[in-house]
């Protein structure tokens, strides 16, 4: 199983998606940033705030619009 971990960026109003971009970053900084425990894969949707941003935009090729959107750290696999 391919786990690929995206960041997907929502319309506050309607909640429809506007957007992924892939992120290539290692599931162990992932964890650290969010506060996550080794043992939890991080498979749920992970919202990102305003404490995550230095950390995200160096891994992001887009500007990030808190005040428009809502951002997630979400996964996907292939089998």
């Amino acid at each position: 199983m391919n786990i690929n971990r995206y960041i997907r960026w929502y319309d506050k109003e309607n909640g429809d998606i506007i957007g992924e971009e892939e992120i290539i970053v290692s599931l162990e900084l992932i964890q650290q940033e969010f506060n996550v425990p080794k043992e939890n894969p991080m498979y749920d949707c992970w919202k990102i705030d305003i404490l995550n941003l230095a950390f995200l935009k160096s891994s992001l090729n887009q500007d990030i619009d808190l005040s428009k959107y809502d951002y997630f750290i979400e996964a996907d696999y292939e089998e």
